[in-house]
């Protein structure tokens, strides 16, 4: 009974770390809109120092489940949701890379000196994403 114990408690570290992922993950993709918006390179630049926190966020998952599976040997529902986890864990890293990516853009519009423009196609598609995003971590505290 130990065991299940511990068990649970190590699935919501996971999950509060995974809250916490996608939670700088939406900052950070609003940051970068904002900066490629605004032509802001400050800003800019707090989106590229918040890329490394994300990453350390992300190994510390992947460890996490590495040693959930190590430890307790889950097996069918439970692997499937720490599975899940970590494929959510890297795919969240994929989306602070490319807010990472947004934000560098200004720096080289910066220098051309040019002045991007989202029009209202682009912006109703960022605004889904950011949606989405909410939605994501909207319902994943409930589960924790």
């Amino acid at each position: 009974m130990q065991s299940v114990h511990h068990f649970e408690n190590e699935l919501l570290v996971l999950k509060a770390d995974i809250s916490k992922m996608l939670s700088l993950v939406l900052d950070s993709f609003n940051m970068s809109i904002e900066s490629l918006e605004k032509n802001d390179e400050e800003l800019a630049k707090r989106v590229i120092d918040l890329d490394d926190k994300i990453d350390d966020i992300n190994r510390k998952i992947e460890d996490e489940v590495y040693q959930i599976i190590a430890r307790y040997n889950p097996l069918a529902k439970e692997l499937r949701y720490i599975i899940t986890m970590i494929k959510f864990s890297n795919n969240l890293e994929r989306i602070g890379d490319l807010s990472c990516n947004i934000a560098q853009k200004v720096f080289g519009f910066k220098k051309i000196n040019f002045t991007p423009y989202l029009n209202e196609d682009m912006l109703k598609m960022i605004g889904l994403s950011l949606e989405m995003l909410k939605e994501v971590l909207k319902h994943l505290m409930k589960e924790i």
